[in-house]
């Protein structure tokens, strides 16, 4: 499935687990060129305290925080498959509880956590340039950056365009700034366009830019809220070509109540080969 272009392998807890997967074998499941082939891997199944629960894998493997555009392919997934029928669920992903609308099954919403550990204005150094980071926790970190506020050392601005920032290299480097601990941050590049925003975004445990990233698009919306005061709802471009809503409420200086709606498609269904099960182990 896929989420704006974040695509993922989703599949039933029960068969997961008969599979005994190992993080090397997630990470073989994720492979684009030996495996499957995705950003990530949602595992989903019935829960007792919810309609349903996932649990969410990255590429490398390891288990992912908040995922915006995998939770709405969850919530697709478990209406697909039976485990919900209902037009509003609440379900788990991870630990965060999440409420689901899926009255549009190409284009369900889900909630998002509040924006937590907000400033503004880290500065930041490389290669020549300086940046001026923002930063925001939407179930995942993410420091979010202007285009336009990349500037050289005569203070002059570099890019033009979104289209022309190397994602790849620099967002490489600033996933890993020191700056952001051990854990590094996920890193959104976006630009104004009109009444709502491009993004471009570099995401950790991918280690790649990706087509689409929701919990990235809810941090640039919530930021760009605040510092220019743009209203609710923020529509946002995402590298994939796809848009991406994120609705929130404003008091003051604190956004609340996120909540992200987009495409949710089904790309194919398939089974795994027990070869490669068993070479993967």
């Amino acid at each position: 499935m896929n989420g704006a272009g974040n695509d993922f392998v989703v599949i039933d807890e029960a068969s997961f687990v008969e599979l005994d997967p190992s993080a090397a074998f997630r990470r073989a499941l994720c492979d684009r060129r030996r495996g499957v082939g995705a950003d990530g891997i949602l595992v989903v199944g019935r829960d007792d305290d919810a309609d349903f629960s996932v649990a969410f894998y990255n590429a490398d493997g390891e288990p992912g925080s908040m995922c915006g555009n995998g939770a709405r392919c969850a919530l697709r997934f478990a209406r697909e498959v039976g485990f919900v029928e209902r037009a509003r669920v609440e379900f788990l992903f991870g630990s965060e509880r999440i409420v689901g609308e899926i009255e549009d099954v190409a284009r369900p919403a889900v909630s998002l956590p509040d924006p937590s550990g907000v400033r503004f204005g880290d500065e930041i150094e490389i290669e020549g340039a300086r940046l001026s980071a923002d930063f925001a926790d939407t179930g995942s970190p993410h420091a979010v950056f202007d285009v336009r506020e990349i500037r050289d050392v005569n203070g002059e601005t570099i890019y033009e365009r979104i289209e022309e920032i190397d994602v790849e290299r620099i967002g490489a480097i600033l996933r890993n700034h020191e700056r952001y601990g051990a854990e590094g941050v996920n890193v959104n590049f976006v630009e104004r366009r009109g009444e709502g925003l491009v993004i471009r975004t570099f995401e950790r445990g991918v280690e790649a830019e990706t087509l689409a990233c929701g919990t990235g698009s809810a941090a640039a919306a919530a930021i760009r809220a605040l510092r220019e005061n743009i209203p609710s709802p923020v529509s946002l471009l995402t590298r994939g070509g796809d848009r991406l809503t994120i609705h929130f409420t404003r008091n003051g200086d604190r956004i609340a109540r996120l909540r992200l709606r987009g495409p949710a498609a089904i790309n194919f269904r398939g089974e795994i080969d027990a070869t490669f099960i068993e070479r993967r182990h």
